[in-house]
């Protein structure tokens, strides 16, 4: 994925707002991506590097750069994504606009060389975590945490869905996610991702309802019928704008990399 890094890193560099760190957590890999990062990062002082000394997994992976964090902001973002030049400073001014400690924004799906084969879809204004029980609308890289506000922020070990089990955590104690209605972040489809199995979201949206909501047998029942409902209506909507004309392609792949990147 060594290109798809380089498109991520340089949608970060590419920010209108200038003030940001990145960090960029190898995960033991063995293409090449950590001489690519460690190129940028010599060339750039707000880019940090850091290594696992195993495979550690995603979830542990993200932690690892939690606590090399030291922004009054998180933002998350996966290596074969990118954001729209204008995420962070959209997002950081609507959240100190609005006092808001956990934001979203809109997104895109993308083919693999950026190209947009949906319109965008953007959060509700608002959600709580009754909203989430039903169904998770919240993607990882659309997300602003206020990092005062969540001091023992740890994605869960989980072999997927990590992150929506973190929501449902965060969410657990009250409050809300502020919904920006701005597409910001291009999700890069790919097949054969973990995230895209079947059986395993389907294995692990019951351990959700079991364990992580406490539901009853009963309830947990009725609460995997409402989401499989939900899923089903989601990806009818998703294929209708796979057929929408959309003439947002030219800004995702603006964010290729510059030809004088380092590497």
């Amino acid at each position: 994925t060594r290109p798809f890094l380089e498109q991520a890193i340089a949608s970060v560099v590419a920010q209108t707002c200038p003030d940001w760190e990145l960090i960029l957590v190898d995960d033991a890999s063995t293409d090449g991506s950590a001489e690519l990062a460690q190129a940028w990062a010599r060339r750039d002082a707000r880019l940090r590097w850091a290594r696992n000394g195993s495979r550690l997994g995603a979830a542990a992976t993200m932690n690892h750069g939690i606590t090399l964090a030291s922004g009054e902001f998180l933002c998350f973002l996966g290596s074969d994504d990118v954001y729209h030049p204008r995420k962070l400073e959209l997002q950081l001014e609507h959240m100190l606009a609005h006092g808001c400690s956990f934001s979203q924004t809109g997104h895109h799906r993308c083919s693999e060389d950026l190209g947009l084969w949906s319109l965008p879809i953007l959060p509700a204004e608002r959600v709580v975590h009754g909203d989430l029980t039903r169904i998770n609308r919240i993607a990882s890289a659309t997300v602003m945490l206020r990092a005062a506000a969540y001091p023992d922020l740890a994605y869960p070990d989980w072999p997927a869905r990590a992150d929506y089990v973190l929501w449902l955590r965060l969410l657990s104690a009250g409050g809300s996610v502020c919904g920006i209605r701005h597409s910001l972040y291009g999700y890069r489809q790919r097949p054969g991702a973990i995230s895209r199995s079947s059986l395993l979201r389907y294995r692990l949206q019951w351990k959700i309802l079991r364990e992580e909501l406490a539901l009853s047998p009963p309830k947990a029942g009725c609460g995997f019928l409402a989401w499989l409902v939900a899923g089903v209506m989601r990806r009818g909507e998703q294929r209708l704008r796979a057929h929408a004309p959309a003439d947002y392609d030219q800004v995702f792949r603006k964010l290729a990399p510059p030809t004088d990147s380092p590497g």
